[in-house]
């Protein structure tokens, strides 16, 4: 595939954002005309498909559908976005998509170093929802942060970042068994950066 091709997102992203967008306008709280005004005729051919769990769609795509549900839903807040995520993987694991969360977890109960032995989810989780990247993570155990970083994303945007965001941080709490915040430092020409703090390290974020 071509470096310069666009950026796909997972169907598993793709049909939560569709269905939610669908049910405003069924709902009558969007219409349909104003929807049309959002988005572009690729988009729209692709929302009245059914969409697959296990393809690819575009993240250009994907990201309009999200300002809309973000304006009307969130009421323009990216903290609607952030909250969005962390309620999809929480009904992810609850399906049992990712037993891996499942065993991490088992790991920490165990008593051993949550970073050494199931870290590695942080890294690996966002390349479960976009077709290129690639993705760095390490950590300071003693001061309780993490920092992880993504590049060959180009065209990632704010808002999917965000989404990346809430992901993240709900599975750093799965992980580490304690209240986490994770939160994303940039996003620039495809490469992204956040930065995790957990537990006793959350005393020193502002």
């Amino acid at each position: 595939m071509s470096q310069t091709a666009e950026l796909n997102i997972k169907g598993t992203a793709f049909l939560t954002a569709r269905r939610d967008l669908l049910a405003l306008v069924e709902s009558g709280r969007f219409s349909r005309v104003a929807l049309e005004r959002r988005l572009q005729p690729r988009d729209l051919e692709l929302l009245a498909e059914t969409p697959l769990p296990t393809n690819w769609y575009p993240l250009a795509t994907y990201d309009r559908m999200l300002r809309v549900l973000m304006d009307i839903e969130g009421n323009g807040d990216k903290r609607y976005l952030i909250q969005r995520a962390r309620k999809a993987m929480a009904a992810l694991m609850q399906s049992g998509i990712y037993r891996q969360l499942e065993r991490a977890q088992v790991v920490v109960r165990e008593g051993h170093g949550w970073f050494e032995r199931s870290g590695h989810i942080l890294a690996t989780l966002p390349t479960a929802f976009f077709d290129k990247g690639s993705w760095k993570l390490s950590a300071d155990e003693a001061k309780r942060n993490f920092t992880l970083e993504g590049s060959g994303l180009v065209g990632l945007t704010e808002n999917v970042a965000h989404i990346i965001q809430g992901a993240l941080e709900f599975v750093a709490e799965e992980l580490t068994e304690s209240p986490s915040r994770v939160t994303l430092q940039r996003v620039r020409d495809g490469r992204v950066v956040f930065l995790g703090n957990y537990g006793d390290g959350l005393r020193v974020v502002k």
